[in-house]
């Protein structure tokens, strides 16, 4: 079974660390992976900035980052399968600009980071390739909301 180790460095949102757990087995059950390891970081702009700028040479902030070691993935060698790095600054003002609910926010770019750990990409690759992972978050979206409302239900 895919783990999960959540890191909450922020304190603006409330984590739901259980889901978060949950939502990275089910993704990683769908795309074949039973073993491995995924770390999620939650934190602020200022944090993500920072790496921002040192492992992307990338100035400002963003809304997650992915490391992605699927590539070299050996489960006996190292099992972390990516990194993700989550702004919850960027959570909270996008779903404001958006008109929409942190959480949905939330889940969105926790599935977008999950998808990148998995080697999915959308910038600087054919439009068909970016496709792909375009048409995979609103399949994981889709499958997490049916989830999650199934669960306040029972």
């Amino acid at each position: 079974m895919v783990k999960t180790e959540v890191v909450n460095q922020q304190k603006r949102i409330e984590i739901p660390e259980e889901e978060v757990k949950e939502l990275v087995r089910m993704i990683s059950e769908e795309e074949g992976y039973g073993e491995g390891e995924f770390v999620i970081t939650f934190l602020d702009s200022n944090s993500i900035t920072r790496l921002n700028r040192e492992y992307l040479n990338r100035d400002g902030d963003t809304n997650v980052i992915t490391f992605s070691y699927v590539k070299d993935f050996n489960p006996e060698i190292d099992p972390v399968i990516a990194e993700i790095f989550i702004n919850t600054d960027r959570v909270l003002s996008e779903a404001r600009e958006a008109g929409m609910e942190p959480i949905e926010r939330f889940w969105e770019l926790l599935i977008h980071g999950i998808l990148h750990g998995f080697d999915y990409e959308h910038e600087g690759v054919p439009e068909k390739v970016a496709k792909i992972m375009e048409e995979k978050e609103e399949y994981y979206r889709e499958k997490w909301k049916k989830k999650v409302n199934g669960m306040k239900k029972g």
